[in-house]
């Protein structure tokens, strides 16, 4: 894995992702708060890629979220453009449909990741670009989707790639998740804004005595909004009534250098009335200024003992999954430090502990 610094000037209002897509990723993922311009910066990506007559699919969750998306699309396409340059079609007998370049014949199509497996018998020549916009909704009206949505978009990326060497995917989504399918299987793991991480990828098996090795490379980029994003956008976060939530997340986001790893500065602070257990190490944390600082701690018996999972439970012990959710947005909205690299690996696995049924 390497990592690359990526900040906005104070005065740009609006994403781009040059220097995300510059690592030239299989799959390159980009993960802000909403309102920052990656969905219009995808439509950049797209209209260009068509304009030079090549072609590329913009991918939602479903038909709904899909026949919003391509009316949105086509509207930017069309926008600034001779009339009649673009022109929308349906495939018969599919779900799916395209926009075409008259001129050049370069063509966006249009997918549902929920219906993958209805588009399996697809091949489109001189595909380049995959656009998945708000791959991670911000809230799942349905929990099964937070189960198979990595599964299902994997199916529908292989079916589209086959054999065009040159196809590259974006991802975007408007919040703030590290607990997907997408960065359990990649081992993405929560990293500071501001930041890119590429991962390499590598895939070995044995077949008929030789080795067959395969590699694939993911970039994730952690959107770090730029002082005049903030002010764009902060006025509108206010409004959608979680405040709290929202004010923790822009005063972590704003500050020039901060770091996962770090103890709590008051050390006086008491640890709060609550510790978990992973193995046979107990942790707790103290609450400072809003901060939530994680830390090793001894046994405490005159408080309850939380546990990850159910595998290895003692006589007293709790395992209460509604606390891996509390967890999770503390994380989310960057208010949880651990004072450790290994109380940090240790607690972010237990998240993943609590997310199992059983």
């Amino acid at each position: 894995m390497k990592e690359y610094k990526h900040e906005y000037e104070d005065s740009e209002k609006y994403v781009n992702h040059n220097a995300l897509l510059s690592h030239d990723a299989d799959i390159s993922l980009s993960q802000s708060i909403r309102n920052l311009g990656k969905s219009y910066d995808g439509m950049r990506l797209i209209k260009k890629n068509m304009d030079n007559g090549f072609n590329g699919c913009w991918e939602r969750w479903d038909k709904t979220e899909l026949g919003i998306a391509k009316n949105e699309v086509l509207e930017f396409l069309q926008k600034d453009s001779d009339v009649g340059l673009y022109t929308s079609f349906k495939i018969k007998d599919s779900t799916a449909s395209y926009i075409v370049n008259n001129d050049t014949g370069g063509k966006v199509y249009f997918f549902a990741v929920k219906l993958a497996a209805s588009y399996k018998g697809l091949d489109i020549p001189a595909l380049r670009w995959e656009i998945y916009d708000e791959y991670i909704p911000e809230f799942y009206d349905i929990r099964t989707r937070r189960d198979i949505e990595f599964d299902k978009f994997m199916s529908l990326h292989t079916t589209l790639k086959r054999e065009n060497k040159k196809f590259r995917s974006l991802l975007m989504c408007n919040c703030i998740d590290w607990f997907t399918g997408y960065t359990k299987t990649w081992k993405i793991t929560p990293f500071n804004a501001g930041l890119i991480r590429v991962y390499d990828n590598k895939i070995s098996v044995e077949y008929n005595g030789e080795t067959i090795e395969g590699t694939s490379k993911i970039a994730f980029e952690n959107v770090k909004p730029s002082i005049a994003m903030l002010q764009r956008t902060i006025s509108n976060e206010s409004l959608r009534g979680d405040s709290e939530t929202a004010q923790k997340y822009y005063n972590n986001v704003i500050k020039k250098m901060y770091t996962l790893i770090d103890v709590c500065p008051d050390s006086q602070v008491p640890l709060q009335a609550i510790q978990f257990r992973r193995g046979d190490t107990y942790y707790s944390y103290r609450i400072y200024e809003g901060i939530y600082y994680v830390c090793k701690c001894g046994y405490r018996n005159s408080y309850p003992t939380d546990v990850f999972c159910h595998e290895g439970m003692r006589p007293g012990e709790l395992r209460r999954t509604s606390l891996g959710s509390q967890l999770e947005q503390l994380i989310n909205a960057g208010c949880m430090r651990f004072d450790s690299g290994y109380t940090y690996n240790d607690f972010i696995q237990g998240i993943w502990e609590y997310r199992k049924r059983i």
